[in-house]
């Protein structure tokens, strides 16, 4: 399903679960690694020293990043070392190589009344439309065995419940669809459910019309794995293009902070 996978690793103790439990998934893809050295930070003084001093510290994360996906048994590895805009970087790399996922680390918190998400992942989210696997805690390698997937049943929320039940059916784990809009599911449920039938997933559907965001993250805190869609129904997501902010909803900013399992993202 992944054949071409992506790794933006940093010097996080994060990437390293982040690459094993990636690699437990997907062993037989090809790998590549980038840790972009960030030149445009304002808030650190870009010295020669302090540029020198981050040129090292993407070096040694790349080389521990392929040393732990070699321990991984991933080989070979291409690597990539570019200096500019972390997310932009990302994103050219990722497109270059035709990459099916890219995977990265949130290093998300809540705050008093905001939600924080990492300025590189927040940024690479609003331009990429690859699908992206991201971590927001240290996640040990395991196979899932609950996947949950919040959804509208939108053209968007359809292709990421149609992943789901791919990666459903091929870890042998179960999937439950939390349908949260105000309208009824419709057709797209229906064609759902019958492909979960064909393919023998154990598959739920709950319905919760108009559920708020914090019962939709409640209910996420029952599963191992969420699989959902950064595309959503309305005028406002058409013009996340021009308008990057609004690629990502209120909601999935909070379930990337507030999320202890692995998100994966579809794009559009």
């Amino acid at each position: 399903m992944f054949d071409k996978i992506v790794i933006a690793t940093d010097d996080s103790p994060i990437m390293d679960t982040a690459m094993r439990y990636t690699t437990n998934l997907f062993p037989d893809s090809e790998y590549y690694l980038i840790s972009v050295v960030n030149t445009t930070d304002r808030s650190i003084p870009q010295n020669i020293t302090m540029r020198e001093e981050k040129r090292k510290v993407a070096t040694e994360a790349l080389d521990d990043g392929k040393e732990v996906l070699n321990e991984e048994g991933i080989s070979p590895v291409e690597i990539r070392k570019p200096e500019g805009v972390p997310s932009k970087e990302m994103k050219k790399y990722a497109d270059e190589v035709n990459a099916d996922l890219l995977v990265l680390a949130s290093h998300s918190k809540m705050g008093a009344q905001r939600v924080h998400i990492g300025e590189t992942t927040l940024n690479y989210l609003k331009v990429t439309s690859h699908p992206s696997l991201i971590f927001p805690r240290c996640c040990p390698p395991g196979i899932p065995n609950k996947i949950f997937n919040p959804t509208t049943f939108s053209s968007y929320s359809e292709e990421a419940t149609m992943i789901a039940l791919d990666l459903a059916h091929h870890f042998d784990a179960s999937l439950t669809t939390f349908h949260f809009d105000d309208d009824d599911p419709g057709p797209s449920s229906r064609r759902i459910k019958k492909r979960a039938e064909q393919m023998d997933v154990d598959y739920t559907l709950e319905i919760k019309k108009g559920a708020s965001d914090q019962e939709i993250i409640d209910r996420m805190r029952d599963f191992d794995f969420l699989i959902g869609s950064r595309g959503r129904k309305g005028i406002l997501y058409k013009l996340h293009r021009i308008f990057p902010k609004l690629s990502l909803s209120k909601l999935e900013r909070e379930i990337i902070a507030e999320a202890e399992i692995p998100i994966l993202l579809t794009g559009d």
